[in-house]
């Protein structure tokens, strides 16, 4: 049998519970190689509207939490 690869997932938040939050979209395609062409002209339009398709990134949200 061959080798497996697994993506193991911890929250690194656990005891940081004021801690500040980003979350970023890397890459300059989003789309999926399955979706309709529908869902495809949508993903493309929001990466040309977006950092997306120009910088190969962007921010999708964030908390900050400062006392």
């Amino acid at each position: 049998m061959g080798e497996k690869s697994f993506l193991k997932l911890e929250n690194l938040l656990h005891l940081r519970p004021s801690a500040s939050i980003v979350d970023v979209k890397i890459g300059r395609n989003t789309c999926g190689s399955d979706e309709t062409p529908e869902k495809h002209a949508k993903h493309l339009n929001k990466s040309i509207k977006s950092t997306t398709a120009v910088l190969g990134f962007r921010i999708s949200g964030y908390i900050i939490k400062d006392k």
